[in-house]
């Protein structure tokens, strides 16, 4: 049964009536780009440095916990500057030192017996600060801090850090408890990010063809939250391969021989320094951009792997454990958000990059920012639409399979239900509305497809005949007086009916007689015969 019944001059097949289902733009592949800007904002690339890996956790893990409590924080480290501040935070210069001790923590701020940090504080270990201050109060006294002589001031020049020693080692490291707690908090900043960007822009895909709004607003806190979910977990887990020597030192210098074959073309290098430029916020050339590309190409990879292959375990698990979706549909899928997440960093890279030659100088960050997004998002998405044109010839989806099929298998409940013209439309927009992925994988996996969806839409069917106006038959006087009007009728038509093949045989006869005058005389010598001549003549002429 191809459809389910003409309606009002048109016919409504199931097809059409789906097709007629708002679509969600996909910004699911915009969580790649997300995640890798968020990690390269850390200094997650040396956290493998032997001896003072940790410090430089230490110095990501006590700016990331400044941010969560609201206090303003400028990362003036990435500079590298000489005896620069780590980090300003609302106003005071940070410089961080994390080591074994609390003497061997204030004793690397000095040089030479000499306070190498002027106009900045010292932050050490929250374990060691009581025992630091001690420490820095004996180096003022000693003379050691210029412009710096009351011993009670020590407490002003050392700042207690936010984690433990220990704890900054163990953030250094992968697969323990603190850093994965880390890199939750950490991925919080650009998961809110990617939800609060792919909720507004489904929003209002949403709502400019035509959909309701709480339906849409409903629609989009799913999207934002599958978004930031993948995000999340995407986040975490290419922060935790990055910091293993395989994905981390081997994938390093991988992105970097790639990059430098890219840097030896003019183009290539302009590309190079504007990108590098975008994400680090400043001003890049020659070696130092080159390196920043090399360190973020190297992320991007990963984190579009993770985050492809976190979109599709789903599937996997689906084919593998519950078995309502095949291998082929799994295969496509992994096809097309491959695409998709590829197309979307690209895209960020290419968008950062034109984003920061569109808007020079102070207007960097921002064009970097929205250039990432727009570029992201379009060439994201023609990516991950073009791949999966290409892969519907290959591969139809279990989707489609199990839409195409639904038509047959609702037609024994139209028949069984006797649903009426105005009933089927009802039906139809019922059957739409409980059309969703989970009950397409439901009735994939069902080996008796006819009686799970029999069962399914029953329900349905019961509620419009639940709503028919009620029936009632006839009582006796009501048949009595049919009966009694019927037979009148037959009578009538048996009477009209005997006239009618009398006449029909007297034109018969009259078609067989001699033509005569046009009036016959008749007086009373005529026979018997010429009267009955003259009449049928008479009647011809009539028309009877």
């Amino acid at each position: 049964m191809s459809e389910l019944a003409p309606l009002k001059h048109e016919h409504h097949t199931l097809g059409n009536l789906a097709s007629k289902r708002k679509a969600k733009i996909d910004v699911n592949h915009l969580a790649a780009p997300v995640v890798s800007g968020g990690i390269e904002q850390t200094n997650i690339n040396h956290y493998r440095t032997k001896n003072t890996g940790h410090g430089f956790a230490a110095e990501d893990a006590n700016a990331l916990n400044d941010l969560l409590h609201g206090r303003k924080v400028d990362l003036t480290g990435k500079t590298r500057e000489l005896n620069g501040a780590d980090r300003i935070v609302d106003g005071v210069q940070v410089q961080t030192k994390y080591c074994q001790s609390a003497k061997a923590s204030i004793d690397a701020a000095f040089e030479n017996g000499q306070y190498r940090y002027p106009n900045q504080v010292i932050e050490v270990p929250k374990d060691q600060y009581k025992e630091a201050v001690e420490v820095m109060r004996q180096r003022i006294q000693e003379g050691q801090v210029p412009g710096v002589t009351d011993p009670a001031r020590a407490a002003e020049l050392v700042k207690e850090g936010s984690i433990t020693y220990r704890q900054a080692v163990n953030i250094a490291r992968a697969g323990n408890i603190d850093s994965i707690v880390y890199d939750i908090k950490s991925r919080a900043v650009s998961t809110t990010f990617a939800f609060s960007l792919s909720f507004a822009i489904t929003f209002v895909t949403l709502r400019a063809q035509g959909v309701d709004s709480k339906v849409a607003l409903r629609s989009s806190l799913v999207v934002g939250l599958k978004v930031g979910g993948v995000s999340m977990l995407s986040g975490v887990i290419t922060a935790q391969l990055l910091r293993t020597r395989l994905i981390g030192g081997v994938g390093k210098v991988v992105a970097k021989n790639a990059i430098d074959s890219i840097f030896k073309t003019e183009l290539g290098k302009r590309f190079i320094i504007q990108y590098a430029s975008a994400m680090n916020g400043q001003a890049m050339k020659g070696m130092a951009a080159r390196n920043y590309a090399a360190k973020s190409l190297r992320t991007n990879v990963v984190s579009g792997v993770v985050v492809t292959l976190v979109m599709t375990t789903p599937d996997i698990y689906r084919a593998a454990v519950s078995r309502n979706v095949s291998w082929a549909q799994v295969s496509k899928n992994l096809v097309v958000n491959a695409s998709g997440v590829a197309g979307g960093i690209a895209g960020a890279a290419g968008g950062a990059a034109l984003g920061t030659m569109l808007f020079p100088g102070a207007g960097t960050a921002v064009g970097a920012t929205v250039g990432g997004v727009l570029g992201g998002l379009g060439i994201g998405i023609g990516a991950s639409t073009l791949s999966k044109a290409l892969m519907d010839f290959v591969v139809v989806d279990d989707a489609k399979e199990m839409v195409d099929m639904l038509p047959d298998l609702l037609e024994p409940l139209a028949i069984d239900f006797m649903l009426t013209e105005e009933e089927i439309v009802k039906f139809s927009e019922g059957v739409c509305e409980k059309i969703t992925p989970a009950f397409l994988r439901d009735m994939y996996k069902s080996e008796e497809k006819k009686t799970f969806v029999y069962e399914a839409f029953e329900p349905i069917c019961e509620s419009l005949v639940r709503q028919r106006a009620p029936v009632r038959l006839p009582t006796r006087e009501d048949i009595f007086e049919a009966e009694a009007e019927f037979v009148v009728e037959l009578q009538q038509f048996e009477k009209e009916e005997a006239i009618r093949a009398l006449i029909a045989t007297l034109r018969a006869a009259a078609e067989l007689s001699e033509p005569s005058a046009a009036w016959v005389e008749l007086d009373s010598d005529s026979s018997e015969e010429s009267l009955m001549t003259a009449k049928a003549t008479k009647w011809y002429r009539f028309g009877f």
